[in-house]
Order: structure tokens, then sequence, then C-alpha cells
């Protein structure tokens, strides 16, 4: 699917190039923005291969099994980057096992809000209660509380893919332009007469 998607936003990005080159004229492209629609181009396409690499992964993840575990302890742990820390345990054919989970939490904004969030989650999931986390089928001791891409992923998928059309907008430009100065002839003074040779 990622790749259904890369390949129609770069037909977007193309065709988009394409009529711009109709309906505006360019006296000619910046060379430093030229150099930036190869980085954005490169960049944008190590982004979605890493992207569908993760996807892949994440597809993986969606053959593990669920099963409840229990939260045996849980704190807030960190300096500045605040995460909440939950352990539990849970039950694989009669054998125990434990794991950590961080809920997926972001370490990055206000160190307030940070904290409070961490704290927010630790009353939510106090010592006791269930969750429902997944673990690998062939690996037990291996669990993960969430088996889906995490929200980054479609930011970063997204970013990429309109790098890609802008990228791929300002080279076809570039390329069209090209060619249309070198098919252009000589500019020649209608009002000039052929000379003619004495005799």
């Amino acid at each position: 699917m990622i790749w259904i998607i890369t390949v129609v936003m770069g037909l977007l990005g193309i065709l988009a190039g394409l009529w711009i080159n109709k309906v505006a004229s360019f006296k000619k492209i910046v060379l430093g923005l030229r150099l930036a629609a190869y980085a954005g181009l490169i960049a944008a396409l190590l982004v979605i291969v890493n992207e569908h690499q993760r996807l892949n992964f994440f597809r993986t993840l969606q053959q593990w099994e669920p099963v409840q575990a229990t939260i045996v302890s849980g704190q807030v742990i960190g300096d500045r980057a605040y995460l909440p820390q939950v352990i539990y345990e849970y039950q694989v054919q009669g054998t125990t096992y434990q794991d950590t989970t961080f809920f997926n939490r972001p370490s990055f904004g206000g160190r307030i809000n940070r904290m409070e969030s961490a704290e927010n989650i630790l009353r939510s999931n106090p010592v006791g209660s269930t969750l429902k986390i997944y673990h690998h089928p062939q690996h037990p001791g291996r669990s993960r509380l969430k088996i889906h891409p995490p929200w980054d992923f479609y930011g970063k998928l997204s970013f990429a893919e309109l790098l890609l059309t802008l990228s791929l907008m300002v080279i076809t430009l570039r390329i069209v332009k090209g060619k249309l100065r070198v098919r252009t002839p000589k500019y020649q003074n209608p009002s000039s007469k052929p000379t003619t040779p004495s005799v």
C-alpha cells in the first residue's frame, strides 16, 4: 500500500510540474532550489523505504497472541524526559513472564506536562489492574502493549510523500525547461536583410 501511495504522489508531482510549466513563465530555477529538490527526493525515498520496513515489522506483530497481564509495579522514571514505567506479569501455558511498558509515550514536551501525563497514566493503571498485551507465539517472554504502528509512523510517511511530490515537481520543471532551451532556435531580427556578396 505504501508503494502505491508513493507512485501516485510521485506522478502527481510530475504532472504538477508539467502543468506549472505550461501556465507559468519562469526565467530560471535557482540553483539552490534545484539542489534542495534533489536532496528532498533522496530524503523522501529514504524515509519511505524505512517506514515500509517498519510497516512490515508491524504486520508480523499481527500474528502475536493476546493475553491478560496484571500490573505489579509502576513509577515515573527520568530526570527530564519523564516516562511512566509499568511492570506487568502474564502467564502462557502455566509459565509466568514479566515485562515492562512505557505506554508508547513520547519523551518530549513541557517538563510539567510530561510529569503530569506520566502520573495520570499511572493513576489510570494502578497496581493490580489488568492490561491486554500481546506475546510472541514462539517466544512467550517477548511481549508488547501495542501491535499497530505508532502515531509518528503516519506523520513521517505523510511528510515524505509531500516532500516527494514537491521534489519531483521542481525536477520536472527543470527538465522541461532544459529541453525547451535546447529546441528553441536562436533569435533572428526580422528587420535584418540577408547581405548579398559584392561582385
